[in-house]
């Protein structure tokens, strides 16, 4: 039986600015808490991998699961930023860091949680008409040294859409991973018409620097059937697996799933 104990105080401070075309909100955030467990044998497998993000910054436990409690005296700060137009331009910024009276080295390094210290998390992301968008967050160290990233940006514009994807994450023994993962993905496609669309897509491993995965299909929908014709090479080695090249058809009836409906067609299938 897991005997835990806590108080957990913070304070959020939304400040609201208005004008004729825009709004701000700049909230500060602040907290101090306490915990205490009652010295237990626990078995701890779920708990291995926590990941520090604003959705947990006030918490007054920031494990992932209930194996692993945190205990002592704990804060922490932060601040987010949001803006928006009414040319449906909006974006905003958000950082936080947890401060601690000990180290928690039960906390992996990539957590950026285990120093009395925390690593800041760093968010950001901005929409721009045509449904463009950039994001960002990730985990900087003291020397403002990336040990967690991820990048994202894209776009659609007159039947041609494009996603790109930055991700770093650094090695930890205590997380299984002995070599740093970083790697670009993207996937783009063209609507030729209201029927036929060409898509494509890549992942290239910057650890490695090469091309691990090149990928074309080619897809027609109507409001009867749904053809999708797809093709994919992986260049990198899985395990004792080659490089492979796959092909795939696969033919979708409309009117026997619950999947989404992406338009609503003008015709009724006959």
């Amino acid at each position: 039986l897991l005997n835990s104990i806590g108080a957990n105080t913070y304070m959020r401070l939304p400040l609201v600015a208005n004008s004729k075309n825009t709004s701000q909100i700049l909230e500060p955030i602040a907290q101090i808490a306490w915990g205490k467990r009652k010295a237990a044998v626990v078995y701890i497998d779920e708990s291995l991998n926590t990941e520090f993000d604003m959705g947990n910054l006030l918490s007054i436990s920031r494990y992932s699961t209930s194996d692993q409690f945190e205990t002592g005296f704990h804060g922490a700060y932060g601040l987010r930023y949001k803006y928006q137009t009414t040319n449906n331009i909006q974006g905003g910024i958000s950082l936080g860091q947890v401060l601690r009276s000990e180290q928690k080295r039960s906390f992996t390094s990539s957590s950026g949680l285990g120093t009395k210290k925390s690593d800041i998390f760093v968010a950001a992301e901005l929409d721009l008409p045509h449904k463009s968008y950039l994001s960002f967050q990730g985990l900087l160290g003291d020397m403002f040294e990336a040990k967690k990233t991820d990048f994202n940006a894209g776009f659609e514009y007159k039947g041609v859409h494009l996603n790109t994807k930055y991700s770093y994450l650094q090695s930890d023994y205590r997380e299984y991973r002995s070599n740093p993962i970083e790697e670009w993905t993207m996937a783009a496609g063209y609507k030729i018409n209201n029927t036929w669309e060409l898509t494509s897509n890549l992942r290239y491993d910057e650890t490695e620097s090469h091309l691990a995965m090149l990928g074309a299909g080619l897809s027609y929908e109507n409001q009867c059937v749904l053809l999708n014709l797809e093709m994919d090479r992986r260049y990198s080695l899985e395990g004792t697996s080659p490089p492979t090249t796959n092909f795939s058809f696969a033919i979708s009836l409309k009117g026997f799933s619950t999947g989404s409906v992406n338009a609503i067609q003008s015709k009724n299938c006959k």
